[in-house]
Order: C-alpha cells, then sequence, then structure tokens
C-alpha cells in the first residue's frame, strides 16, 4: 500500500486524525505486507507512533514523486483531491490508484476558495480526478449518495462507501490545559465547547448565539472555540456580530493535541451546529472523555448515531439551547448521551474500514486499470 500522507503537517485536526487511523488499521492486518506513507514534511509528534510502526514506512518525498515507493499495489489519497493531485506520478509507483471524497461541502460553496475561478477549477479537479482513478470511495452513504446526485464520471463498480471507524481515542489519553487558558486565568470555570475550523458551515457563530442565549437563561457558562481559521469562507464575521454585550467566547485557533483532550475531558457539553459533514466524529471522540455533545439529527450524523436521547429540534439557537440545558439540569441524562453515542460508535471500528477498503483494493486490482 502507499498512502498520501501530505495531509500530515504541524497541525493536527480531523483529516490528520483519520490518516493516521487508517494507517494503523492497514498495518495490522495481516495480509497487508507494508503500509507507504508518502510526506511533504518531517514526521509530526502527534503522529511518531503510527508512522514508525513496525510495517509503516515514512518518508519524506520531493513532491509529486513517489518512486520510493515503486511496485505498490494500491495508491490511496485518503482525501480530496485537488490541484497538487498527480495522477500520472501515481500511476508511476502503483498498480491502481484509489481517491476519498470526504464531502462535497467545498464543491458546492463558491465562497470557500479565493475566486469564481478557483472555484470552477476545483469543481474541474473533483470530476475529471473521479473519471480517471480506479476507483472513489466515501466515508458514508451519504456522502455516496451526494456524489451520485451530482452525477460525477464514475463507473457505478468503482463507487464504494466505506465508513469510517470512530474508536481512535480512548480516553485515557495525555490531558493539558492548553496555556493561553491558563493566561487567561481560566481555571475551574465550567464551559461550552465548540471544537472545529470556523468554515461557515461549522456554525460557530450559531455557537455564540447559543452562548448567549443559555446565559440570558442564568447559565453562567464560558464559550470555547477551539480550531484554526480558514482564508476563505469563514464565520468571523458572523462570530462577531452575534457577541452580545456579555463576555465574549474565548478563541483557540491552535490547540495541540493534549490541549484537545483536555477541552474534551472537561468540557460541560460539547456544541456541534454543523450543518454539513461527511462523517462526523467529534461527538464520538467527546464521548471517549465521558463529555455529551448535542447536535441536529442529519445526513451523516442520523446515518451513524441514529436517534440520541438528546437532540435540537433545528438549527434555531434557541432549540440548540433547550438541548443543552436538558444537558446541564440533569446529569443522568447527560450520562445516557454518552452512553448512547458510543453504543452507536460501537457499530464503526477502524479494523472495519480496514476491512472495508482491503475488500475494495481487491475488487479494483481484479478490474481492468483505468
Amino acid at each position: 500500500m502507499l498512502v498520501d500522507g501530505s495531509c500530515l503537517g504541524p497541525h493536527e485536526m480531523g483529516t490528520q486524525v483519520t490518516t493516521l487511523a487508517l494507517v494503523a488499521a492497514l498495518a495490522a492486518r495481516g495480509d497487508v505486507a507494508e503500509v507507504g506513507v508518502a510526506l511533504e514534511h518531517d514526521i509530526p509528534g502527534y503522529a511518531r507512533s503510527v508512522l514508525t510502526l513496525p510495517k509503516v514506512r515514512a518518508e519524506r518525498v520531493p513532491p509529486v514523486d513517489y518512486l520510493a515507493f515503486a511496485g505498490a499495489d494500491v495508491a490511496h489519497r485518503p482525501f480530496q483531491p485537488d490541484a497538487h493531485f498527480d495522477l500520472a506520478a501515481y500511476r508511476k509507483a502503483a498498480r491502481r490508484v484509489v481517491v476519498s471524497i470526504l464531502d462535497l461541502i467545498a464543491y458546492h460553496v463558491g465562497s470557500y476558495h479565493p475566486s469564481n475561478a478557483a472555484w470552477l477549477g476545483y469543481r474541474r479537479i473533483i470530476r475529471d480526478t473521479s473519471a480517471a482513478v480506479d476507483a472513489v470511495v466515501t466515508i458514508s452513504d451519504d456522502v455516496r449518495s451526494i456524489v451520485e446526485l451530482e452525477r460525477l464520471p464514475i463507473d457505478p463498480e468503482r463507487l464504494f462507501s466505506v465508513p469510517y471507524g470512530t474508536e481512535h481515542l480512548s480516553g485515557d489519553e495525555a490531558a493539558r490545559i492548553p496555556g493561553e487558558l491558563v493566561d487567561r486565568g481560566f481555571a475551574a470555570e465550567e464551559f461550552l465547547l465548540c471544537l472545529g475550523t470556523n468554515y461557515s458551515h461549522k456554525n460557530r457563530d450559531l455557537a455564540v448565539r447559543v452562548h448567549e442565549e443559555l446565559r440570558r437563561r442564568g447559565h453562567d457558562l464560558a464559550l470555547v472555540l477551539a480550531g484554526p481559521s480558514v482564508p476563505y469562507g469563514s464565520s468571523r464575521t458572523s462570530e462577531a456580530l452575534a457577541i452580545g454585550t456579555g463576555a465574549g467566547p474565548v478563541v483557540l485557533p491552535g490547540v495541540a493535541t493534549e490541549g484537545r483532550n483536555w477541552l474534551l475531558r472537561h468540557a460541560a457539553v460539547v456544541l456541534y451546529p454543523t450543518s454539513a459533514e461527511g462523517f462526523g466524529l467529534v461527538p464520538y471522540e467527546a464521548a471517549r472523555f465521558g463529555t455529551p455533545t448535542v447536535q441536529v439529527g442529519f445526513g451523516p450524523l442520523r446515518e451513524v448515531a441514529g436517534h440520541l436521547p438528546v437532540e435540537a429540534a433545528d438549527w434555531r439557537p434557541e432549540r440548540i439551547a433547550d438541548a443543552v440545558e436538558s444537558l446541564l439540569r440533569d446529569p443522568d441524562l447527560a450520562r445516557r448521551q454518552v452512553e448512547a453515542s458510543l453504543a452507536a460508535g460501537a457499530g464503526y471500528s477502524w479494523d472495519d474500514t480496514a476491512e472495508g477498503l482491503v475488500r475494495m483494493y481487491r475488487t479494483v486490482l481484479a478490474l481492468p486499470a483505468r
């Protein structure tokens, strides 16, 4: 196997977490001889434990030069193709080439790109790559259905749905309070957490409005927004407009792995007001640390989690605040919310993901190369 590890840079977010979980699960299989990982950067600290496993060979390679891994059966880019994706370079190293489509959010939303031309170029890359690779794999049935609705040029026999696993965190990981919180005198304060980038579909401005509503109802809570800012299509302006006369949120644009773990472990409730996802891992990560999440059930969140004890009826701040308030007032209900998330996530393991992918790789190897 050759896995594209170019996403493994200095910051650990969802793509990095899932890529490493995938590499570890593949390397654990007896029918996988080696997992080569092509890097653009030196091995970051958060990735070292996975990229130094016995059957993993991680190497920093020149851009679009994968000859160090020549002879691979399958090359897999486990995230979106973009302008840097070079299919010809992969073909020199592997018999078959597979790409993952995590979602079509940036395909649909023009404001996530610096210009109209860049957006149309990105859409063209997605279409052309889908037509040219040996297979496309989605991370949920919901994403597969969206790909089919978009009529992307993929032969049905070359389109696969292989869901993610959810147990990459155990809840026992090392945790440390982020230094910026210490600098602000933040210690035993009760807080809500909204984790992720500030892309507009993540609705961090809605988290601010929910916080404002809960404070209006008498809840003395802080709000922590943790995650990097994006250059295009962010909710920065909407977040600023949502802040009332009270204390605004604490914004942590860069949180290390141990800091993320601390936030997930100590938050009263995790807010997950997203309105577009490919899978949605945050609720399962929070549950591993014993923390309940409030979300609106839709798409892949409904597909994976089913119906939880507590859900927001819709994306109105008042409805999300109602759901959060019910968890704050009833510890037993909060515990059942965590248990329900863990039970739902138990049906989605990384071993199952690796099994599904290897089965897909063998199917693709049996088909003619594109």
